[in-house]
């Protein structure tokens, strides 16, 4: 004997099927993002550079992370005093780190693109809740680079995260951009 299927029967066996494979989809994603996160932070830590004492609890704005470099976000990461920033953020480089005698950090940001970068600037956090800079924000021909120096004068801190933006800030607190050193 022949079964005949309502195309009501027919119907439901397809979205079952649709949202089987959909929710398969979502987790897929999710590891996918998750893999693409993980392979960021081991691409930082395997730099080169001493990094210091491990994460905040997030980061100061929102955005998204692509291929190791931001968008102009802090990414999080603390250093410790005797640490050396040397990341690559928008085709800005930046190498900085902590003078104990001068109570500064002193650097160098390079652009690493073809073209002219924007608006380059350079900010210092430190956990005690302060904000060193922006920077002046300045044009960065293509392949040239510029001395960075923030003033920490009697800052008492234990770890510190840093920065380079470039172009137009986002929604950014500073309100106007001038130079804190």
């Amino acid at each position: 004997m022949k079964k005949h299927h309502t195309p009501l029967t027919i119907l439901a066996l397809i979205l079952i099927l649709a949202f089987g494979l959909s929710s398969c989809n979502m987790e897929e994603d999710d590891s996918s993002a998750d893999d693409s996160q993980e392979a960021a932070e081991v691409d930082a830590g395997e730099s080169g550079e001493e990094h210091g004492s491990g994460e905040s609890e997030g980061a100061e704005h929102s955005g998204s992370e692509s291929s190791g470099e931001e968008s102009g976000e802090e990414s999080g990461t603390q250093y410790a005093k005797t640490d050396t920033y040397d990341e690559t953020r928008n085709g800005a480089r930046l190498v900085i780190s902590y003078d104990e005698e001068t109570q500064a950090f002193t650097g160098t940001v390079e652009n690493t693109t073809e073209e002219t970068l924007t608006r380059v600037r350079v900010e210092v956090h430190l956990s005690n809740g302060t904000e060193l800079g922006p920077t002046v924000p300045t044009e960065l021909e293509a392949g040239a680079s510029m001395e960075v120096t923030l003033a920490a004068v009697d800052e008492e801190f234990d770890t510190w995260g840093a920065h380079p933006e470039v172009g137009e800030s986002s929604g950014s607190e500073h309100g106007s951009e001038e130079n804190h050193d």
